[in-house]
């Protein structure tokens, strides 16, 4: 599904936008595998994995000192989702996504030296559908992936150590 609205122009300054497309503004899920595998329709339920390059954790506001900067991948990240779509007089789709990675820092990243990040991400959603009425509520949790879009901000340099940050909405 994707969004109109504010887009991600509101997110520049740090925060998510209120409304955007899927991915940025709302940080996940953004179906992101370079190589991916969409099973058949087995009556309602239908599943899809993929594989990605990983995606580089950057300091996305320039003069945030703490955000952490990755850029080594070592292995693939990989992405998950199901969902169950259903008709009649309620009909609607409901659907679940996971996405994990791992960041290293290289020597020439803002992180400590030999650290590394593994982020994780999952979202789940709703749609019912009665006569004219139509609802969707969906909601995302992630931990080390992201706060303004995939990639951006997710670390924190704190001391000597690197933290992940949280990040979480809805709709």
């Amino acid at each position: 599904m994707t969004l109109l609205g504010v887009g991600s122009g509101g997110a520049f300054l740090g925060g998510n936008t209120t409304l955007g497309r899927i991915g940025v503004g709302y940080i996940y899920t953004d179906w992101i595998p370079q190589i991916s595998y969409t099973s058949p329709k087995y009556g309602a339920f239908q599943y899809s994995a993929g594989v990605f390059q990983g995606m580089d954790i950057t300091n996305f506001l320039s003069g945030n000192a703490n955000s952490a900067t990755l850029t080594a991948h070592e292995q693939p990240g990989f992405q998950a989702k199901a969902s169950f779509e259903w008709t009649g007089t309620v009909g609607g789709k409901a659907w679940v996504s996971g996405m994990s990675q791992k960041v290293t820092a290289r020597a020439t990243d803002n992180a400590p030296a030999g650290s590394s990040l593994s982020g994780q991400a999952f979202d789940l959603g709703a749609k019912v559908n009665v006569g004219d009425f139509e609802g969707v509520l969906y909601a995302y949790d992630a931990d080390g992936i992201g706060t303004t879009a995939i990639g951006f901000d997710a670390a924190a340099v704190v001391g000597t150590t690197l933290e992940k940050r949280k990040s979480k909405g809805g709709y």
